[in-house]
């Protein structure tokens, strides 16, 4: 099996594990846990995990990675920025493997910089991701905010200075490698198109101005955009079913329902109260106890939501007292899962600059390290 499928797996399998466990040790009224599992909280976060998908798929659908490589080519007239732009670019639409699509393009500018093929892979691979603390299109933060029983708005708005923290340390890390290097001839720009230009951001800067500016909720601002994008592409409106049957039935919304199941089980058993309550009582800090399962699911798992959905319920109650604590615990199951060996976008970007893990980590983990810290800095301030 590989390891992709590994990841898959186990992100899936842990959380079913400890259902049957939880049950068995704590059994529950079978009505009950039906009755909070089927509430209006977790049934507009199980929609939201489903018309995401639908975005990402109309915007391929509608030939979007072309129109943004344009679109790059049209506004980048610094060769820094030309090789970070199109990995956050298209890192505003959460989509599997989602860096592999960005690889070449930053490949192309990383070679008017003369970086190495190890520092290629983590331009790419980190500003690819730096979205993901905040960015409302992601399942994690979807499923973030609906366990805390947040507005999306809310909770993006306590992630957010993550989002420029990470920005900082990838783009030091680029200025570093970069403050002595002789830089090669830059490719012609694209002769500029308003229409493309349009084309590309107006979807994107619409679901961020009904979403996070007007408040209106996701979905309805999701459905918005998707139909936007099949009015201005030539795209047949048909196609929406097929990308919504496609999205009901795939690995992320069986995940989101498995861990929400979870969520469900942990607060209607509250099996965990006790097993948080001695560890805290043994003297480690309840910090310690939350991050510590946050990074572990993260990096077994590979997949943001996974560790969001496993350690948000375990630590609810503090989450509840201090929502400033959800950035910590957050950023720390997320950089679990930046380095985990099952990360799709680790693992397909890695085969595509063809480095190793030995290559990769030394690269990798300081970043992770001083994002962790960060958050827990944000915390204290």
């Amino acid at each position: 099996m590989k390891k992709t499928q590994i990841g898959k797996v186990l992100s899936v399998a842990i959380p079913v594990v400890l259902i049957i466990i939880f049950l068995f040790v704590s059994p529950v009224n079978i009505n009950l846990l039906m009755s909070g599992f089927f509430s209006k909280t977790i049934i507009k976060v199980i929609i939201a995990v489903i018309l995401v998908q639908v975005f990402s798929k109309t915007m391929k659908l509608a030939g979007y990675d072309k129109k943004l490589h344009d679109a790059i080519r049209m506004l980048t007239k610094s060769k820094r920025l030309g090789t970070i732009v199109p990995s956050m670019l298209f890192g505003l639409l959460p989509m599997p493997a989602g860096a592999l699509v960005s690889a070449p393009f930053v490949e192309k500018g990383a070679s008017y910089l003369g970086l190495s093929k190890e520092k290629t892979f983590f331009i790419n691979y980190w500003f690819r991701h730096i979205w993901e603390y905040s960015w409302p299109l992601y399942a994690g933060v979807i499923l973030a905010s609906g366990i805390m029983k947040m507005s999306i708005a809310h909770f993006a708005l306590i992630q957010s200075p993550l989002v420029l923290l990470s920005f900082i340390v990838g783009a030091a890390a680029l200025l570093m490698w970069t403050r002595d290097q002789k830089e090669k001839a830059h490719e012609s720009l694209v002769p500029f198109n308003w229409k493309t230009i349009t084309e590309v951001f107006l979807p994107v800067l619409l679901l961020f101005i009904l979403a996070l500016v007007f408040g209106i909720n996701i979905n309805i601002a999701l459905l918005v955009v998707i139909f936007l994008v099949y009015l201005m592409s030539k795209v047949h409106l048909s196609n929406f079913l097929i990308s919504l049957k496609d999205s009901i039935f795939s690995f992320t919304t069986l995940l989101i329902i498995t861990v929400l199941f979870l969520k469900t089980v942990i607060e209607k058993t509250g099996i965990l109260t006790p097993v948080y309550n001695s560890l805290v009582k043994s003297g480690i800090p309840p910090i310690i106890v939350g991050t510590g399962i946050a990074y572990i699911s993260g990096f077994f798992t590979g997949i943001t939501q996974a560790s969001v959905g496993i350690s948000f319920p375990v630590f609810l109650s503090g989450l509840i007292k201090n929502p400033y604590l959800a950035p910590l615990l957050y950023t720390t199951g997320f950089m679990g899962v930046m380095v985990s060996p099952f990360h799709l976008c680790y693992l397909t970007t890695k085969e595509y600059f063809n480095v190793s893990f030995k290559d990769t980590y030394p690269i990798i983990i300081p970043p992770t390290i001083i994002m962790i810290l960060s958050s827990l800095f944000y915390l204290l301030i």
